[in-house]
């Protein structure tokens, strides 16, 4: 009898494993879950870009939502790393159905969506996934905040994938309003600042070639700058006034085809009580 060779499987490149196993999500929100890993097979991932994917399932087994992020250090043997990876559900989307659904993880190669092999003291699951945390879905916050984009946006268009469901985008400069807020709030606000457009003209202000975006309200100390093309996170502290923030946006550049012009997209916009900490280490303004 002719002996079937069995396939082995590849190495693993990543020791991993998250905490807590349980989450709660409420629309608008986030939730938190901190990965630990340590790289076992650095020759592997050299050169290579690798970022976390997480899939939110739902309780009938559909994808629900996509959170990815990239590994945020250096993809070196032995050390522990960590990273806090956020969920959320965005003011700019349809609300979840509440329910409870299951978190995935894993790590992939985004350019052949590749899938590495991982060892995790997680619960194993097929496809190089392992299950990260339970998901508790919770109805909508009642009464909910009031959010109010101006004149100044485009009509909301859909996103390409779960992660950015719909996106706004800002003409050239303009205001996001919200009004009866709770007390004290961290906002957060993905931004996307875009490569040129093929046949549009990128203008800038006067003396500059970066593309950059101002964030400021009379709702935090000081205005806050992002740089740069590509998705952002910022993070504000909020300290309503008359219960409510106006928050402007200034971008230094606008691309123009046509009679259309536009500059940054608002790809996400959630909330969450200050912490316990207060302002402390706050605005955070990072790469997505």
């Amino acid at each position: 009898m002719a002996l079937l060779a069995c396939a082995r499987e590849p190495r693993p490149v990543l020791r991993l494993s998250s905490a807590p196993a349980q989450l709660s999500l409420e629309q608008p929100g986030s939730a938190e879950l901190v990965v630990d890993w340590s790289v076992l097979d650095p020759s592997a991932l050299d050169g290579k870009e690798a970022r976390l994917f997480l899939h939110l399932v739902s309780p009938d087994g559909r994808l629900a939502r996509t959170f990815d992020a990239p590994l945020t250090a250096a993809l070196t043997s032995g050390e522990l790393r960590r990273r806090t990876v956020r969920l959320w559900q965005s003011a700019l989307d349809p609300a979840l159905p509440a329910g409870r659904y299951e978190l995935r993880i894993g790590l992939y190669e985004p350019a052949s969506r590749r899938r590495w092999p991982l060892v995790s003291t997680l619960p194993a699951l097929r496809g190089r996934a392992f299950r990260a945390a339970q998901v508790e879905v919770r109805a909508p916050r009642q009464p909910a905040p009031k959010l109010a984009l101006g004149e100044e946006w485009l009509a909301a268009e859909p996103g390409q994938d779960r992660q950015v469901l719909s996106r706004s985008w800002l003409r050239e400069g303009g205001e996001v309003e919200l009004e009866e807020l709770p007390g004290p709030q961290l906002l957060s606000l993905h931004l996307g600042l875009p490569e040129p457009r093929e046949a549009s003209q990128r203008l800038f202000r006067a003396g500059e070639s970066m593309p950059s975006l101002t964030l400021s309200s009379a709702c935090f100390k000081a205005p806050v700058e992002v740089v740069g093309v590509g998705s952002h996170e910022v993070r504000l502290p909020l300290a309503p006034v008359a219960g409510g923030c106006r928050i402007e946006l200034a971008p230094n550049f606008v691309d123009v085809l046509g009679p259309r012009h536009r500059s940054v997209a608002l790809e996400a916009l959630f909330w969450d009580p200050l912490p316990a900490t207060g302002t402390a280490g706050f605005p955070v303004e990072e790469k997505l």
